[in-house]
């Protein structure tokens, strides 16, 4: 008898014979029926060779069996993972999973290995046909699950080991009243972007991944007056968006060219023709900054997400994002025009609190003023403001926007009520 070959697990040494009879059978990962049938030929085989002294044999073939139906039908543990409530954000590294599920990052309790994650990873891209091989060893921003998520994921020569990121869209179905509960936003700077929104203002909403942007929005979004017509374009879809004059849109997946439908930029400039009052843009990240200047043309008010540290810096990468656009705007010309257009940004950040708990709120609302150089950035003063960190209360700094932006907001107020009256905590 030979000496049996090492074997870390028996199901590596199955998956690729697993792999080659679905490809030439043409079984979908949808068959589980078929599924099972090749599954259960190639631990037959692998079995009777076993019994010839090849290796060593399954102590429970039928378990093989089932393992790998559930990888291959539903995805392994990461399968598991998928069918969990609340998980946003997973990763990947190796034989390591890793979800974040209502506010903690946890470990699933199933055993797995990398061999059996980066199949599940080679199944979630097949779908989108994106390959992910030695020549291709990087993917990013890849659609999977119909829609439901997207995957980023690197394998070596380029990453130690596998590695991948894997973000769920959770819909949002978010009222401005729960940002206020969960204390993501004041009550008083809850009013005042609401008014902001009806009389058509721009607000950008900075921060970094994870740190509530989209939480925001979906909240602002509930706040939109009936008589208005608010057009939403997202990425995809992650905002619960209903509206009677509204509409919402999403890119079609593929590679970005001239068609509307497969950018942010052209279903943005698509909006702007069917005579929005709000135009709403899930994530600014490209040449669209600057598009989004057009919804002044058109007499509509914009709402944005954009990336950033900071509220200062979210504001010059807005900037930095328009130079690319086809007009080539001059940065000072950008800034001005921004300036002018632009009435707050709303940054959010996350952190853990002292409970261990992960914490998402707004930690700054900035009015935008007139610049008294463009050429050295942008100029905004602090509205509301968290000085004492996260998990502290927002506080009003007593200071108010520009009074361009205080007149016009105060049109839609109550006779006799000011807008002084709203920030310092007076109810609408």
């Amino acid at each position: 008898m030979t000496a049996p070959d090492a074997m870390p697990d028996p199901l590596d040494r199955l998956y690729d014979e697993v792999d080659e009879l679905l490809l030439a059978e043409n079984i979908s990962p949808r068959d589980r029926a078929g599924v099972e049938r090749v599954a259960l030929h190639a631990v037959g085989d692998y079995q009777t060779k076993a019994g010839r002294g090849v290796h060593y044999p399954l102590a429970h073939p039928e378990v093989t069996v089932a393992e790998i139906v559930s990888d291959v039908c539903d995805y392994g543990v990461l399968g598991w993972v998928f069918r969990q409530p609340g998980v946003e954000d997973i990763t990947i590294r190796g034989a390591r999973i890793r979800y974040f599920q209502h506010g903690r990052w946890k470990a699933p309790t199933l055993p797995t290995t990398e061999r059996r994650n980066r199949h599940v990873i080679m199944q979630l891209i097949a779908d989108a046909g994106v390959p992910l091989d030695q020549e291709h060893p990087v993917v990013d921003r890849v659609q999977i699950l119909d829609g439901a998520g997207r995957l980023a994921a690197a394998i070596p020569p380029v990453a130690a080991v596998l590695d991948a990121t894997i973000r769920l869209y959770v819909v949002r179905a978010v009222s401005m009243d729960d940002l206020v509960e969960w204390d993501m936003l004041s009550q008083p700077a809850a009013e005042l972007l609401s008014l902001d929104l009806r009389a058509r203002g721009a607000v950008i909403i900075s921060g970094e991944t994870g740190a509530g942007k989209t939480t925001v929005m979906s909240g602002l979004l509930s706040r939109v007056d009936v008589s208005m017509r608010p057009l939403l374009v997202e990425d995809y879809r992650e905002i619960d968006f209903h509206h009677d004059l509204g509409g919402s849109f999403q890119i079609k997946p593929g590679p970005v060219d001239d068609r509307p439908e497969r950018s942010i930029a052209g279903l943005l400039r698509f909006m702007l023709g069917l005579r929005p009052d709000l135009v709403a843009v899930g994530e600014v990240r490209g040449r669209e900054a600057w598009d989004l200047t057009g919804a002044a043309g058109v007499g509509a008010g914009f709402i944005a997400t954009l990336h950033g540290p900071d509220a200062e810096r979210a504001l010059e990468r807005l900037a930095r994002l328009s130079r690319g656009h086809a007009d080539r705007p001059e940065p000072e010309a950008i800034r001005e025009t921004f300036s002018d257009l632009l009435h707050f940004v709303v940054h959010c950040e996350r952190g853990v609190s002292v409970e261990g708990k992960y914490l998402h709120q707004v930690t700054e609302v900035r009015a935008v003023v007139p610049p008294v150089d463009a050429s050295r950035g942008f100029t905004s003063d602090l509205i509301f403001e968290r000085p004492d960190g996260l998990g502290t209360p927002m506080r009003w700094t007593k200071l108010e926007p520009p009074a361009p932006i205080v007149d016009r907001l105060e049109r839609l107020l109550p006779t006799g009520v000011h807008l002084r009256d709203v920030l310092g905590g007076a109810r609408l």
